[in-house]
This record gives C-alpha cells, structure tokens and sequence, in this order.
C-alpha cells in the first residue's frame, strides 16, 4: 500500500475514534510530520471526506465517509472476524475450517483456511455455494434456526425450491435428525468428496440473542481420524472458535 495512502487511512480512522480533533490531538495520536499530516487533510477536505470547522478549526468525518463500506454486509463483517480464527484453528489442528451462511436455499462459503491447511485434499472457495441439505453446514444451521424461519424454509425445499429437494418422505426423517444435531449442539456428516471420502464436523454460531449465523465446519479425511477421536479433540475447539466468533461478529457500525 502507498505510505500516503496508508496514513490517510490513518487519519480517518483516528478521527473516527475521536470524532472531532484539531491539528495537535492528531499529531499526538498518528506521530505525523506536522507538514504531512496538513497535506493528508487537506486531500480529504478537497475530496469531501473530511471538513474542517470554521469556529473550532477542528476536523470531522462526512457522510461520505458511508460511501467506503457500501455493499459491506453483516456477513462480510462476521467473515472478516472469522479468517483469522478459522486460521488459528488449522495451525492448531492441520485440517481445513470452513464457515458457512445461510443464503436462500444454499449454503456459501464466506471464510475458508483451504489455502492454508496442507492436509486439504479439495479446495473450496470463498464464495462456493452448496445445497442447505448435503452439507454439515446447512443441517447445523437448519438444526438452530427459529422455528418459523426453519418452516418457511423447509417448506421452500419441499417445493423443490433448491438442486437438491425435500420430498415428504425426507422431511418427516430430517426432522428427527434437526432435533438429535440441536440437542448434541453439533452435526457430523460422512460424504464422498472429489478425491477421499472425508467427515465434516459443524458447530453453530449464535449471536448473543440466540440467532443462527452460520456455523464453522472442519473437514478431516475418514481414514485418517476414527470418529469418537474426532469428536473429542475438534468439537471443543470449533466451539471455542464459534463463540469467539460470534463475540466479535456484531458490526460495530450499528
């Protein structure tokens, strides 16, 4: 990044901090050279993000400022608290985490340590969509929505409203699986990936008012891990991870 335009991210962010500050708060706060840090004010009053007020002399943000977190939803916002545990998470275990959102009837990819984990036999993107019903991802998330929400979704399935439908065979069996992987507070799903037949583990991450999010899943090869081992050495740390994440998943900007 261009040194200038690093500091005069630095700027906006000290006078997002603070509000409102004159030339010498600032100077306190960024350790600028004083002819730098007019220059960068300057630049930001000419393009509108910042003015300077003409009784205090002192500097504050504009609404243009919004402007730059346009299109940055709450999911953008919980993916980027979650890269760094999902990251933590692979040094500490090796496997590829994953966390995963509700997006119509599909579940999306939204943070993914894939690039990161050297025992990550296929790689699955950000942005990659999956049917709600064939991850352990979607039945997680499925297990811990409200019930209303959960029916009106269901109920879409039903409709063939997704790549893989909900007949009304599966829908009386799906109900009591919901319910086992909502009192276990976790889903295990075996499934035949492109190269290995792999497990996946997913925890929920719920918000402080018990809401859904999504959940983060690890995947490991089948082979590789007996299912009971499994479970008791990753199951409390994707729940440490979840509850980090969601701690820190509230956007700070409402």
């Amino acid at each position: 990044m261009p040194r200038s335009l690093s500091r005069g991210l630095e700027v906006l962010t000290s006078l997002n901090a603070i509000e409102s500050a004159g030339v010498a708060d600032l100077l306190k706060v960024l350790r600028l050279p004083r002819a730098s840090l007019y220059r960068i004010l300057e630049t930001l009053c000419a393009d509108g993000f910042v003015e300077r007020g003409r009784s205090d002399h002192r500097y504050r943000l504009t609404a243009k400022v919004r402007r730059l977190s346009e299109g940055f939803s709450d999911d953008h916002y919980l993916a980027a608290v979650a890269r760094p545990e999902l990251i933590a998470v692979t040094r500490m275990l090796r496997w590829p985490v994953s966390l995963g959102m509700l997006a119509g009837t599909d579940i999306v990819v939204r943070a993914s340590t894939d690039e990161q984990s050297p025992l990550a036999a296929d790689r699955f993107s950000v942005g990659y969509r999956m049917p709600v019903l064939t991850t352990a991802t979607g039945l997680c998330v499925l297990a811990h929505l409200e019930r209303a929400r959960l029916e009106t979704l269901l109920d879409q399935l039903s409709r063939g409203a997704s790549r893989a439908p909900l007949t009304v065979r599966e829908r009386a069996t799906l109900d009591v699986r919901l319910r086992d992987i909502r009192a276990r507070g976790f889903c295990i799903l075996d499934r035949r990936r492109q190269t290995t037949d792999a497990t996946s583990i997913a925890v929920p991450v719920m918000d402080e008012v018990g809401v859904v999010r999504g959940a983060v899943t690890l995947r490991f090869a089948k082979a590789a891990v007996s299912l009971p081992a499994a479970t008791a050495a990753f199951v409390p740390v994707l729940r440490d991870a979840a509850h980090r994440i969601a701690a820190g998943g509230r956007d700070p900007r409402r």
